[in-house]
């Protein structure tokens, strides 16, 4: 027992003659779905101490680890919804309730009958950056439906995130990512794919990588991977314009699996660039000039002013001179337009 005392006077204590045994009633089932909520239910203890006995429900999902569901209770019954409690498919588990009966001084616990709970799907997101621009909502406002449209030759990255409510490890061989021009694949990687040509010897940089981790308020498992485009596996020349779309599925350690899109559309760069030069051309028009500039002019036009701009990747004199030679330019015709 406890005694609390004032000045030798006891003004409170706590007394227990044992701990205060319950027991879980039977479950009925060895199995539960989640769309129906289980009626979980315990004997009431008999009084041990004179504290009320209050009841702790726990849940296990065969992992060694038991979650509390609400708090301190002095009913004897619980309508549980499973929602997103992690399950217990992997092959040897089994999921368990507890009560755990405590009078403040002495505790007792009482563990049902073993059941399943069916495992759940991974979650998986994709994140978007460079050339297709910053987007991590691809399962919502991306996919098949709202592809964008890059040009030949940028470059960009798809970074995945795997995460999975029932705290499974991350099967680190459980994704495969392929990218389709057109339906066909130009591209794989993960999984039992080998898209690498045999003897290909490329520099160029980019390939995929993948990061396990946890999250440090759940602890649950993670997988992030980045994968960059061109690589050293599909050169820039390679991604010829077409429609193409970046899946990924990921399959969990329980069967389960995911799969998301990024869809996207590469175009020859000359159209950017006739687009571009056609609007510069239409600006040089004014209403007191009569100025016309055939589409080679303009391009040696382009290079004249960013040679008087100072550019560093501007031609030098004797580059634009031949420039002007390649598109059949007068040299009083450059003067017209050098003015």
């Amino acid at each position: 027992s406890i005694e609390l005392l004032n000045n030798g006077t006891m003004v409170d204590y706590l007394y227990s003659s044992g701990a205060p045994t319950i027991r879980m009633l039977p479950l009925g089932t060895t199995e539960y779905t989640r769309e129906n909520p289980a009626n979980i239910s315990w004997t009431q203890a008999s009084p041990t101490s004179n504290r009320e006995t209050m009841y702790q429900l726990e849940y296990s999902w065969g992992r060694g680890l038991w979650l509390p569901i609400g708090g301190l209770t002095n009913s004897t019954s619980k309508i549980l919804d499973f929602g997103t409690l992690p399950g217990s498919a992997m092959q040897g588990a089994d999921s368990k309730f507890r009560v755990r009966a405590t009078n403040g001084f002495d505790t007792y616990y009482s563990e049902s009958t073993s059941f399943s709970l069916p495992n759940q799907a991974p979650k998986l997101k994709l994140e978007t950056s460079g050339a297709l621009g910053l987007q991590s909502r691809w399962a919502e406002i991306g996919g098949t439906n709202t592809p964008i449209t890059i040009t030949q030759g940028e470059s960009f990255s798809i970074k995945s995130k795997v995460s999975d409510d029932d705290w499974q490890p991350v099967n680190e061989n459980g994704f495969s990512s392929v990218l389709k021009r057109n339906g066909e694949t130009v591209w794989a990687d993960g999984g039992n794919n080998n898209w690498r040509a045999p003897n290909r010897v490329v520099s160029w940089p980019g390939e995929s990588s993948c990061v396990a981790g946890t999250e440090p308020t759940l602890q649950r498992h993670l997988l992030n991977c980045v994968f960059t485009f061109p690589n050293q596996d599909i050169l820039p020349g390679e991604m010829t314009p077409g429609a193409y779309v970046f899946e990924m599925t990921y399959v969990d350690a329980g069967g389960a699996s995911v799969t998301e899109t990024v869809s996207f559309n590469i175009i020859d760069p000359g159209h950017i660039t006739k687009g571009v030069l056609d609007e510069y051309r239409r600006n040089l028009v004014t209403t007191d000039s009569d100025v016309d500039l055939s589409m080679d002019e303009l391009r040696y036009y382009v290079e004249l002013e960013r040679a008087a701009r100072g550019d560093k990747d501007a031609l030098s004199d004797a580059e634009i001179d031949k420039l002007r030679e390649f598109y059949g330019i007068s040299n009083s015709r450059a003067s017209e337009l050098n003015i």
